[in-house]
C-alpha cells in the first residue's frame, strides 16, 4: 500500500480482497472493496484499469473457476492499453549446485502440501502454459514471463536477494502450520500433531545456511 503512494502518486489504485483486514490508514490515492474474485459479476469494479494485479491466489481459486477470473479480469482491463499481472510462488523446491538433503522434510511438505490442495480442487502448482492458455481465451495478447529465485534462507551471496531471503524465511516460518492444517488433516487424513511436527522439521531443515534451498516466484 505504502508503495503505491511513494512510486504512484497520482494513480488510483483499488485493493480488492475477501475480507476487510486491511490496516486503518492507507494511501489517499487508494480504496478498498471487498469482492469474492469467484463471484460471477466483479460490478463494484471500474472497467478501465491500466493494471490487474493478482498475487498468491493459487490455493485459493477453484479449479473450475479460473477461467471465469480471467475473464472477468479482461472485462475490467482497459481496451488497447490495460495489462494483467499475476504474481505466484512456485512451491517446488529446488536446490542450487546440491541434491535435497536426505529426507528433507520441506520437499516431504511441498509434495504432501500440493497434493492436500489438489484435493479441494483449489491448486497450488504453477503451470504458465496452462495460465496463458486461459488468459488468451480471455482475450490478453503479448506474454512474458519472468522467473525469480526466492532462497528460503540468507545462502545467497547478493545483498539484495539475501535481504529478501531473511523475510522471505520469517514469512514462511510464520505461515507455513497455517498453510498446511487444512489440506494435510481434511484431504490426507494426517494428525494435526504429525502436521505440526512436519512443519518444525521444515522450519529447522530452512534455518541451516548449508542447505540451498529456494522456489521459483
Amino acid at each position: 500500500m505504502a508503495q503505491s503512494k511513494r512510486i504512484l502518486p497520482k494513480a488510483h489504485v483499488t485493493a480488492v480482497d475477501l475480507n476487510r483486514v486491511q490496516p486503518a490508514r492507507i494511501p489517499p490515492n487508494m480504496i478498498t472493496v471487498q469482492l469474492n474474485m469467484e463471484d460471477d459479476s466483479w460490478a463494484p469494479l471500474s472497467t478501465d484499469y491500466d493494471l490487474v494485479h493478482m498475487r498468491l491466489l493459487l490455493g485459493s481459486i477453484h479449479d473450475t473457476l479460473w477461467e471465469a477470473v480471467y475473464k472477468n479480469a479482461f472485462k475490467h482491463t482497459a481496451c488497447q492499453s490495460g495489462v494483467i499481472h499475476q504474481v505466484e510462488i512456485d512451491w517446488v523446491p529446488q536446490w542450487e549446485n546440491t541434491a535435497a538433503p536426505g529426507n528433507s522434510a520441506l520437499l516431504q511438505w511441498s509434495q504432501l502440501f500440493l497434493k492436500g490442495m489438489d484435493g479441494f480442487q483449489r491448486s497450488a502448482r504453477v503451470s504458465s502454459s496452462k495460465v496463458r492458455h486461459m488468459m488468451e481465451a480471455a482475450g490478453y495478447i503479448d506474454f512474458d514471463e519472468t522467473i525469480i529465485r526466492c532462497c528460503v534462507s540468507p545462502w545467497c551471496d547478493d545483498a539484495h536477494e539475501k535481504l529478501v531471503a531473511k523475510w522471505f524465511n520469517i514469512g514462511l516460518t510464520e505461515a507455513v502450520e497455517a498453510m498446511s492444517l487444512a489440506p494435510l488433516v481434511e484431504k490426507l487424513g494426517m494428525d494435526v500433531s504429525e502436521v505440526k511436527d512436519l512443519c518444525e522439521r521444515l522450519r529447522d531443515e530452512i534455518r541451516t545456511l548449508r542447505y540451498h534451498a529456494y522456489f521459483n516466484m
